[in-house]
């Protein structure tokens, strides 16, 4: 990079001050990159996921729960009864909204992502604005075009590894969610 020569009427920036500016760039690119992707991206991609799991396990769960321990239906019964009621259309409208602390805490996080964002820009916008204030070349030309590529292939990878490997990870066993809804149950 510091062997290109330095544009005509500019001071060539020291190596280091280049391999510096260089490395908060790509902390702000990546650190932009890694939220916006996170926010835009994954968030909606681990909803669905998680969802999908949940209807998967019930789906497999709850018929082997009958078979296996409701042999003299008791508990369908039970549930035919509890249908008739109220009580499940009140239970769905409780949790038919997200968590109010839930959203409060990922909308604090990403506020402090957007925050971090916001502060390495300044910092980037004023090292530039200095540098060119004083007539000091840091090669930004040559500097966005490397990390902007790099980040390109970097944004290609992270996607393919998140959609194949990391979407398709299962983090709990099936039997996790049964296992804790009957001892939810016997805590009652």
């Amino acid at each position: 990079m510091s062997d290109s020569p330095p544009r005509s009427g500019k001071t060539e920036a020291p190596p280091n001050f280049i391999f510096g500016f260089n490395a908060l760039l790509h902390v702000f690119i990546l650190t932009a990159f890694l939220v916006i992707f996170y926010q835009v991206v994954v968030t909606k991609l681990e909803t669905d996921a998680i969802k999908s799991e949940l209807t998967r396990t019930l789906n497999k769960s709850l018929p082997q729960l009958f078979a296996n321990i409701d042999t003299d239906d008791t508990l369908k019964s039970f549930l035919r009864n509890l249908q008739q009621t109220d009580i499940l259309d009140k239970f769905e409208t409780l949790y038919s909204k997200p968590d109010p602390s839930t959203i409060s805490w990922n909308s604090w996080l990403f506020l402090v992502a957007y925050g971090v964002i916001g502060g390495l820009f300044l910092v980037v916008v004023t090292v530039v604005l200095v540098t060119w204030t004083f007539g000091i070349d840091i090669h930004l030309v040559a500097l966005l075009r490397e990390n902007t590529t790099l980040f390109i292939a970097i944004g290609i990878v992270e996607l393919v590894f998140f959609l194949t490997i990391a979407l398709n990870y299962a983090p709990a066993p099936p039997s996790y969610l049964t296992q804790e809804v009957a001892n939810a149950i016997k805590r009652l």
